[in-house]
């Protein structure tokens, strides 16, 4: 990232204002940065920016639209500012920091105590979309917390049969929702749906199946 960067992104997050001269010698360093040139490659990002299968969604980032692309049978508080007005409750995972940094990580995952989790609760339900490009065979995994011991899941993957799925256990896990599911090029949706229990969860992966 050019050097000063952080200027910018204090200010995003209430700091101080950078004068006009250091905003523009930061923001001209980083339309150089830009160019093809001096880029790295990272394909992992490529894919989730354009929702390419195989990624990584975190959970925070489903579709758009109250009842097409979340369902929430009871609205609460979101303190993290988050998409606030869906009323989907969103919390840090560990609790160490009170909102999530949007400062770069250089392409590294993010540190477990800068990452959301989303409450889901029996009722509620979050759809992702993504697209395939490669016709083949995908498994489907979580990563959650099944908040009161127990909890039960519906997975639907659109031009599939739905599954549930019982999950268990005091910690935080993955797990396996399905796989060997045939994917056609083109558009893939897949919905979380919350059958019993409340579910906290971290992140949505297709891979290739095993």
């Amino acid at each position: 990232m050019p050097e000063g960067w952080h200027l910018l992104t204090a200010y995003l997050e209430g700091g101080a204002k950078p004068d006009a001269e250091t905003a523009e010698r930061i923001l001209n360093q980083y339309l150089d940065n830009l160019k093809l040139e001096n880029c790295d490659a990272y394909p992992e990002i490529s894919r989730s920016l354009l929702r390419h299968l195989p990624l990584q969604i975190p959970a925070e980032y489903y579709g758009q639209g109250e009842g097409k692309g979340f369902g929430i049978v009871q609205k609460r508080e979101n303190k993290l500012e988050l998409r606030a007005s869906d009323g989907v409750p969103m919390r840090m995972i560990t609790g160490k920091a009170e909102k999530p940094s949007y400062h770069s990580e250089g392409g590294k995952p993010w540190a477990e105590d800068n990452t959301v989790c989303v409450e889901l609760y029996a009722g509620d339900w979050l759809a992702y979309d993504a697209l395939c490009v490669e016709a083949r065979k995908y498994d489907l995994r979580v990563r959650l917390h099944a908040a009161e011991g127990e909890a039960l899941l519906s997975i639907e993957w659109e031009g599939h049969e739905p599954v549930t799925r019982e999950v268990s256990g005091a910690e935080w896990q993955e797990s396996l929702l399905m796989d060997n599911v045939e994917a056609a090029k083109g558009a893939v949706r897949v919905i979380i749906r919350v059958l019993h229990g409340q579910v906290d969860l971290d992140w949505i992966t297709f891979s290739f199946a095993e």
